[in-house]
């Protein structure tokens, strides 16, 4: 089959599916408006399953697992690639993504969660994350090098101690991110992997 079948065939499984939560979230209005229109334009309508759509940072987002909401096993993200953002944006943004997958994310979702994160910037993604990959596949987009890198989440022990543990390792991480930033003289080592 071509992947236009392949996508058919997906769309029409995954139609009115209520086992099928969707978590859809954007700090831009912008590309919030992009994802209504791609989706209304693939047949989908807001019936087909269950779609929660938030206009946050990623900091802030909530994702809440219920007994009738199943928990995220399939996570995707696209943070900016330091092209079209500044440097300032793009390095909250990259902070907020790292706050969201280790705590938030970590907290909500099944273990061993599939991540998947587009990157068009080659040293974000260790220097904010942090963790390890499982693959990487290179594509391209224009003349943009991107990579499609691959993770496993596991879900997070609920012990204090294990608790406390995260929350001293998060204050190291974000000591360290900061004074790599400080002390790095050319920021267009951080944010330009072309």
């Amino acid at each position: 089959l071509d992947a236009t079948q392949r996508a058919k065939i997906g769309s029409l499984q995954s139609k009115n599916n209520k086992d099928i939560t969707f978590h859809v979230n954007d700090i831009h209005s912008g590309a919030l408006n992009l994802f209504h229109e791609s989706f209304y334009a693939a047949g989908f309508t807001p019936e087909s399953f269950r779609l929660h759509v938030s206009n946050v940072d990623c900091y802030d987002l909530d994702v809440e697992v219920s007994d009738d909401t199943p928990i995220q096993d399939f996570v995707v993200v696209n943070p900016p690639w330091g092209v079209r953002l500044m440097t300032d944006d793009m390095v909250s943004s990259w902070k907020s993504l790292r706050y969201f997958v280790r705590d938030t994310l970590a907290s909500s979702v099944s273990d061993n969660t599939e991540f998947w994160l587009l990157s068009g910037n080659k040293l974000a993604p260790q220097s904010y994350l942090r963790l390890k990959r499982n693959r990487m596949i290179p594509v391209q987009t224009g003349d943009i090098n991107l990579r499609w890198i691959q993770y496993t989440i596991h879900n997070q022990n609920s012990s204090s101690s294990s608790k406390q543990q995260n929350a001293e390792q998060r204050e190291q991480d974000e000591d360290d991110v900061d004074n790599n930033n400080t002390n790095n003289n050319n920021d267009d080592d951080i944010i330009d992997d072309q």
